[in-house]
């Protein structure tokens, strides 16, 4: 299926991991009543928030190399240039027609009675509106501790006085329970920015493009080494061996003499 005469067909392997990831994504978002694009969800149970972040983990990693796929014959053109670049700088013209480079700043404003600029006037503070979650396209770095670990007491302390008084009573201990509410907002706003992001695939793959293609950044890969973000040693769901199929295509991908 996914081979063809030329070689590899990658258009079929992006349009069936795509079909894949799409079923995991409406299962998660089924799991949480009244989510959409726009709205949000406080809290969730605690048994409902881990499930869904144990598959939510591989579904971003799965994500990330399908983009790396659909980006991998993307030749973006010339980006324009970022905010604080600039170009060469401006001439200035002495007495007599020569030219000179301009070494300072080009004053326009009107200068007040000792000679200095007058300021700007302060514009109203802008509106703060809420953005959209953006869907990360770089693996998490692992973290690596090389201290010593530490260590947690298991005992409460019980003081006891020599006046007669009774001993500190041992404090209650409350104990997770599957149906506590848990904050949900980083979950939701992690979903929506999956959902976004494999509904607008060809624009993630511009997105990767891009990336790669800047000065410095397209010798790195956005894949981590080692075994991807989520991935579980014994297969557990079905993202699992999603992710695994996805991983070696995406590492197949970036061989050059691969077609």
């Amino acid at each position: 299926m996914y081979y063809s005469a030329p070689g590899i067909n990658w258009d079929a392997v992006v349009a069936r991991n795509k079909e894949l990831l799409t079923r995991v994504v409406e299962m998660l978002f089924s799991l949480v009543i009244g989510l959409d694009e726009k709205g949000m969800v406080e809290t969730l149970p605690r048994a409902t928030h881990n499930y869904i972040h144990r598959i939510l983990r591989p579904a971003e990693s799965a994500l990330r190399r399908l983009i790396l796929i659909a980006a991998r014959d993307i030749e973006p053109a010339t980006l324009p240039l970022r905010a604080g670049e600039i170009t060469a700088k401006p001439l200035a013209f002495a007495r007599g027609g020569a030219a000179m480079p301009n070494s300072g700043p080009v004053f326009t404003g009107s200068r007040g009675l000792a000679g200095v600029v007058d300021r700007p006037t302060q514009k109203a503070p802008k509106k703060l509106l809420t953005r959209p979650p953006v869907f990360s396209l770089i693996d998490p770095r692992k973290q690596f501790h090389f201290g010593p670990r530490r260590r947690y007491g298991k005992t409460v302390p019980r003081i006891t006085f020599m006046d007669g008084r009774d001993r500190t009573p041992i404090p209650e201990i409350k104990l997770p329970e599957p149906g506590d509410p848990v904050d949900a907002k980083r979950l939701c706003r992690r979903l929506i920015a999956l959902k976004n992001a494999l509904d607008n695939l060809d624009r993630e793959a511009l997105r990767l493009a891009r990336r790669k293609a800047r000065r410095g950044i397209s010798c790195l890969s956005p894949m981590r080494p080692g075994y991807p973000p989520g991935r579980r040693k014994r297969p557990r769901y079905e993202i699992d061996e999603i992710l695994k199929e996805l991983h070696s295509w995406a590492r197949y991908s970036e061989e050059p003499d691969s077609s």
